[in-house]
């Protein structure tokens, strides 16, 4: 029986293998995960602001200010109590904001810190807890924003109050950024009635009171029958019996902004909450404490 000789040079080509749908799937999502973290790290090697504290930056109490050393926040609150409103300069500590350079500036003027911002995203942070009105009294550039809160001791400062763990802020762009890292943040007008306008006036002036009894921190803007008052820091936010929180200001660019340290008595205290438990559609009352009671914030700010 002859066999049909086989041609040596054909080539045969297996079948080509098919994949699954769950490999088909996973593919797309791996490279967009992939692509997610080149560009995350391309972002924090060219911008200081999407670095994180780790990355081998100085956190706030890490150098001194030129008014001297830094010093440790227990022995600081004991010296000097918050509540007596006869603070030094250097009770403000900042360092490096990220950039390289330092040109942050913290003075006092007839009784208030004046700080200076002269550069991008950068920070200062109080060793001291107080309550306060902050004022912004000149902006270069009207669409910089400028973020004032409280956050844990010490604050890395090359960011912006509520872009760090453990940190909550309001920031004049009318967002809230709140205890969650990174920039995690929501709409936050402080006005909710679009009828209604801020005079000029008042538009730039921000109270913020601490509540002792509930650990939430309200902001106010305007006063008489232009006052909104809102809760810009819940109990799960804000918790100064776990870790020393203590102001922070900070700015995108250039701009001076005030600070002044204000006494809130209880019954200021209660009138704030109701209002802006009231302003955030919740059905609570909070009452005064009986006296004989020492105001919120000296037991507040001595309790470090």
């Amino acid at each position: 029986m002859s066999s049909t000789p086989r041609d040596i040079n054909q080539t045969f080509t297996a079948p080509a293998a098919q994949l699954s749908l769950p490999v088909i799937i996973a593919i797309p999502v791996i490279v967009a995960a992939v692509l997610v973290v080149v560009t995350h790290l391309v972002l924090r090697r060219i911008h200081s602001a999407f670095r994180d504290a780790g990355d081998g930056h100085k956190d706030a109490g890490d150098s001194s200010s030129g008014s001297g050393a830094h010093k440790d926040s227990s022995t600081f609150l004991t010296q000097h109590p918050a509540t007596t409103a006869t603070i030094a300069g250097n009770q403000f500590t900042f360092t490096n904001n990220g950039a390289g350079t330092n040109n942050t500036t913290v003075r006092i003027e007839n009784g208030a810190f004046l700080i200076d911002f002269n550069d991008e995203f950068a920070s200062v942070q109080c060793n001291a807890l107080f309550n306060m009105e902050v004022t912004i009294l000149s902006k270069d550039n009207p669409s910089t924003v400028v973020a004032m809160g409280y956050g844990r001791f010490p604050y890395p400062d090359f960011r912006l109050p509520g872009w760090h763990q453990g940190s909550v802020a309001y920031h004049t762009n009318e967002r809230k950024f709140a205890d969650r890292g990174g920039f995690v943040g929501h709409a936050f007008p402080l006005v909710t009635d679009p009828n209604v306008t801020i005079p000029k006036n008042m538009a730039n002036t921000y109270t913020f009171t601490l509540n002792q009894r509930t650990n939430e921190v309200y902001i106010t803007q305007g006063e008489g029958m232009f006052r909104f008052d809102r809760v810009l820091a819940n109990n799960t936010e804000f918790r100064p019996n776990e870790h020393p929180y203590y102001p922070i200001i900070g700015a995108n660019g250039r701009c001076t902004v005030r600070v002044r340290v204000i006494q809130r008595p209880d019954a200021e205290i209660v009138d704030t909450a109701n209002r802006a438990y009231r302003a955030e559609g919740m059905n609570v009352q909070l009452s005064p404490v009986p006296s004989p009671m020492t105001t919120h914030s000296h037991t507040f700010a001595q309790q470090h």
